[in-house]
């Protein structure tokens, strides 16, 4: 289960940037990028296990899933994590895809 919805979205963000450099001009820029995205992943990973350790029966399990669609929905309603177009995609991709 996920239960922290943007950590992901957010390093997803920052492995696209990554991707998006040269290693030539912008080596310093990954470097502080990555230790970005590790400490994403940390942070994620512990605030997984802490959530997993709470949900501990059928009703916190029922109420979790329950907030996490109501939380996502609204990324969604504000247009995702980062925007429209800034996962990679062309704005018109977005447009034509519905996302």
């Amino acid at each position: 289960m996920c239960t922290g919805c943007s950590s992901p979205a957010r390093s997803r963000r920052t492995r696209i940037t990554i991707n998006a450099t040269s290693r030539i001009t912008d080596a310093p820029t990954i470097r502080s990028l990555k230790f970005a995205l590790q400490d994403e992943f940390e942070d994620w990973r512990d605030g997984e296990m802490l959530l997993q350790s709470l949900i501990d029966t059928p009703e916190k399990v029922d109420r979790a899933h329950r907030r996490q669609a109501a939380l996502e929905a609204l990324v969604m309603a504000s247009g995702g994590i980062a925007g429209p177009g800034s996962l990679g995609e062309e704005r018109s991709e977005v447009k034509e895809n519905g996302s």
